[in-house]
């Protein structure tokens, strides 16, 4: 039995408090953010994917598209804590990407990590997927916007 000054809320309570606590991560500001890949990267792709990269965790910033104007845009501010991500190739090559602050890379898996004699986990389809502060949808367009270039 609960008595009422427990820490939760109960079915049918209606004092508008919330049954789920915000994590530690949460109220520090810290998200999560995941994005699909096309089924195949370009080198084009891959390049600006690299740069995209290198701004975010090097520079902490991305650049947004003003929704005001289709040629304009403005910085905004992130800070990844961690990054990682699998996606596949024009050749059909698949590339890990792991990162933790500003220390990031994209490597190439090799074939018998391909063929599963290791213990990598090959998605069905290409993600990445972001950690850190700042994260929205903003960020999350400027990360698609990548990939349609």
């Amino acid at each position: 039995m609960h008595t009422k000054d427990c820490m939760h809320t109960h079915d049918g309570d209606e004092s508008g408090a919330s049954s789920v606590p915000a994590t530690h991560y949460e109220l520090r500001g810290i998200s999560s953010l995941q994005v699909r890949c096309p089924s195949f990267l370009s080198q084009l792709h891959l390049d600006a994917l690299d740069e995209w990269i290198r701004s975010a965790l090097w520079d902490n910033r991305v650049r947004i598209l003003r929704l005001d104007s289709e040629c304009a845009h403005d910085n905004h501010e992130v800070q990844i804590l961690r990054c990682k991500g699998a996606f596949q190739d024009a050749k059909g090559t698949w590339h890990v990407l792991q990162g933790v602050r500003n220390v990031y890379e994209i490597l190439e898996l090799e074939e018998e990590e391909r063929q599963g004699e290791t213990s990598v986990d090959i998605p069905d389809s290409g993600k990445i997927v972001l950690i850190g502060k700042g994260l929205n949808e903003s960020v999350k367009r400027s990360l698609q916007n990548v990939f349609s270039t």
